[in-house]
């Protein structure tokens, strides 16, 4: 039986130092983000030149399926070129492909998570094994001219899955991750998600807290193929060190193709998050109880009861038990940043308005601070600031609501 860790996760401060990176470890960082983006961007271009775009059974099998996703693993053949990767022969070697309904900015705003309580609601939106996680240095942060960019070298504490707790110890992470949105060879865009571990000396491993260091690697890009239509490729590829069983270890590279799967949920759960924090008070309530704003369903009738009567808490609309969703958000308080659990009930309407919005607008919502009703008066309308105005015309071709 492994020992339980000492500490709860997630811990209230980083367990480490404050990281100081030079300019020299930084520039390191710099290149070792770009150099691979350059080698996903070249392995996805000779997928299309070489294989059509089709994974080539003879060195890929199909191993895990989510929905439009599936995962492939390496055969054992050697490539002749090897992979920016970690150690291919204690892991297993994945590529996962596939489509997501979405546009290019939902997913993007799916995956940044640029502060500790962004990572940690994230994690819970895409139900992956992540326990804490903290930033410990940002080289590059998201502006509204550049809403996604993002270079930060983090830490985070991975569990197992709920039966394997007690016997299978913590994992953590030191790595790199980087997002924004980048050009194809041909000029068209593709947005990126890049997580891929390195080594700082003086961010040891936690041997006090029976915590396991592992290695990791997911890279990640996505390709708007039409207007709310995502195409996939990552690599991954994930060591978990002690020994672990290689069934257990391949659960784990699945579990994050999971929650890659789930980012258009993560965005949606962001959206209606940042709805709730940019209205500064819910409207009048309603006191008209005769019938749903929505679909018109009498709520006086003969069988209805008083109790079904709902409230949006955005538009305070009276509305029916049908046309009301009850949402759990993970929200952050502004004074501490302590992540809580709130659930919030929420019109179907409201929730159709914050789905259909732009990803990138949301994003450069929430780093100018501007108000929830600036878009949501009129969900085709556009914002007026004139710093995020080439930021959000890059994507306005697929965003028309």
């Amino acid at each position: 039986m492994v020992s339980a860790p000492s500490k709860r996760f997630p811990l209230s401060a980083s367990p480490f130092a404050p990281l100081r990176l030079s300019q020299p470890d930084e520039t390191a960082i710099v290149s070792i983000a770009d150099d691979l983006l350059v080698s996903t961007l070249m392995d996805y271009e000779m997928l299309y030149l070489r294989e059509g775009g089709v994974m080539n059974p003879a060195r890929w099998k199909a191993v895990k399926r989510f929905d439009n996703l599936v995962g492939y693993q390496g055969r054992k053949c050697r490539r002749k070129r090897s992979d920016v990767d970690v150690d291919a022969d204690r892991c297993p070697r994945l590529v996962w492909r596939g489509t997501l309904d979405c546009s290019l900015s939902d997913i993007m705003y799916g995956a940044i998570n640029q502060s500790d309580a962004d990572a940690q609601a994230k994690a819970a939106y895409v139900r992956s094994n992540i326990v804490d996680s903290k930033v410990l240095a940002s080289i590059a942060t998201a502006t509204p001219s550049d809403p996604f960019k993002g270079l930060q070298v983090k830490w985070m504490v991975s569990a197992s899955g709920p039966g394997l707790k007690r016997l299978v110890r913590l994992r953590d992470f030191v790595f790199l991750e980087a997002t924004g949105v980048t050009q194809r060879f041909s000029g068209e865009r593709v947005g990126y998600h890049l997580i891929h571990s390195i080594s700082i000396p003086s961010l040891r491993p936690l041997v006090e807290y029976n915590i396991v260091r592992g290695s990791v690697s997911l890279l990640h890009l996505f390709r708007e193929s039409s207007s709310n239509t995502v195409e996939i490729y990552s690599k991954a590829s994930l060591d978990l060190m002690g020994n672990m069983p290689s069934r257990l270890v391949m659960h784990a590279a699945c579990k994050t193709m999971e929650a890659l799967e789930r980012l258009p949920v993560c965005s949606q759960m962001k959206k209606l998050a940042w709805m709730l924090r940019a209205t500064s008070r819910p409207a009048k309530l309603s006191h008209d109880y005769s019938s749903c704003r929505l679909c018109q369903k009498d709520l006086h009738g003969e069988h209805c009861l008083r109790s079904r009567v709902m409230h949006c808490r955005i538009c305070s609309a009276s509305v029916c038990s049908k046309c009301c969703r009850s949402k759990t958000l993970r929200l952050a308080d502004p004074s501490t940043g302590e992540l809580s659990s709130r659930k919030v009930r929420y019109c179907t309407e409201c929730i159709r308005k914050a789905t259909n919005s732009s990803g990138v607008q949301v994003q450069i919502d929430e780093l100018t601070q501007a108000t929830w009703a600036t878009t949501f008066t009129d969900t085709r309308s556009t914002l007026s600031l004139s710093s995020s105005e080439s930021a959000r015309d890059s994507f306005r071709g697929a965003e028309e609501v």
